[in-house]
């Protein structure tokens, strides 16, 4: 979920839940996936690893599609991450000393 994430934001693009099922499941899962999505996504957000926010549209799109929730990962998020990276880099679990 945070890779999706991370990999999401360097596109440049919104990471929104949709789009991360997509990117996790593709295109023939994501209905299977788009109900666990959500709760993931809650789960990171309350341990701080993801903070989301309400998209603004611009004034000439407010009544064309509902707005959607944008989720970013958090510096906590991204250390996760990284620390994840080295782990599966290295074969062995992080150093409790972090």
């Amino acid at each position: 979920m945070l890779a999706a994430i991370a990999a999401t934001e360097q596109e440049g693009w919104p990471a929104y839940g949709y789009q991360l099922a997509k990117r996790i499941a593709g295109d023939s899962a994501v209905a299977a996936l788009t109900g666990s999505i959500y709760k993931s996504l809650a789960r990171h957000e309350a341990a701080g690893y993801v903070s989301s926010r309400w998209e603004s549209l611009p004034g000439s799109m407010p009544d064309s599609r509902p707005r959607r929730r944008v989720y970013s990962l958090t510096e906590n998020g991204k250390c996760l991450l990284e620390q994840s990276d080295e782990q599966s880099i290295s074969g062995r679990a992080p150093s409790s000393s972090n």
